[in-house]
């Protein structure tokens, strides 16, 4: 009977970690943000700097997945598990394309991704390969950038987009509810800053979300474009700036 007990326990414990859990963990679904890199360069008098690793795709980026609460509490540093960036090595190169670090002067971006784990990772109920690589897969399945533009609003220079038309089409797009954020042009203007969405526990499917946070976007907002000049190399810049992945940088 022990033997048999043992044996179950094991089974148990194998089925377990292969699904990418690491510990149980007390929240109900996740946001899921991606941000418009375009719009956080306009947003800083220092712009942005190539990454001296990779070659940052030029789409959405993954901003974040942050486990919350049913009241929207989102939470944040549950456990000291380690951040091991060996454990992203089957799809490293997504990472720097989707989730680089555009500071300046450049690094590598993998400052940024331990820091994520550290504040939201380690309460996702995911080992760190399965959190980064669900959230990658996300982005890819979502495909927003494209579908935005075969419904005619994609990103353009110097000409304001009606917000709620916007979000209406970026909620098409999606398939689901969403909730724009947004920052402020260096010269002045609001523009499309982030995109929040809500996801199921397993991260596999968009789900309606039980509150937002709140975001503070006029009538009319800027969707710019996003263009590989404006990552500057390391040597043009001499003050620091950080692609936001904490929930206080998020309007």
């Amino acid at each position: 009977m022990a033997s048999c007990y043992a044996a179950v326990l094991v089974l148990v414990t194998t089925l377990f970690f292969s699904c990418g859990a690491i510990a149980s963990t007390e929240f109900d679904f996740f946001y899921y943000v991606l941000s418009w890199p375009g719009s956080a360069c306009r947003a800083r008098a220092e712009g942005c700097c190539l990454p001296t690793t990779g070659e940052p795709e030029l789409d959405f980026f993954v901003m974040g997945l942050y486990p919350a609460d049913s009241s929207g509490k989102i939470l944040t540093k549950c456990n000291d598990t380690k951040f091991l960036v060996n454990a992203l090595a089957n799809f490293i190169g997504d990472m720097y394309s989707y989730m680089p670090n555009l500071k300046c002067l450049s690094n590598s971006g993998v400052s940024s991704w331990k820091r994520l784990w550290s504040l939201y990772g380690v309460c996702s109920g995911l080992n760190e390969t399965e959190y980064f690589r669900r959230s990658l897969l996300l982005r890819s399945t979502i495909n927003l950038l494209p579908r935005l533009k075969r419904l005619g609003f994609g990103p353009r220079d110097d000409e304001k987009y009606n917000t709620g038309y916007l979000q209406a089409a970026i909620n098409d797009a999606v398939g689901n509810t969403t909730r724009v954020a947004c920052n402020t042009k260096v010269e002045g203007g609001r523009q499309l800053s982030q995109i929040w969405m809500c996801v199921d526990k397993d991260v596999g499917e968009l789900i309606k979300c039980p509150v937002y946070p709140t975001f503070a976007c006029p009538d009319e907002i800027f969707f710019e474009p996003f263009t590989a000049d404006m990552m500057k190399s390391t040597e043009l810049s001499f003050n620091p700036i950080e692609m936001p992945i904490s929930i206080s940088d998020a309007v």
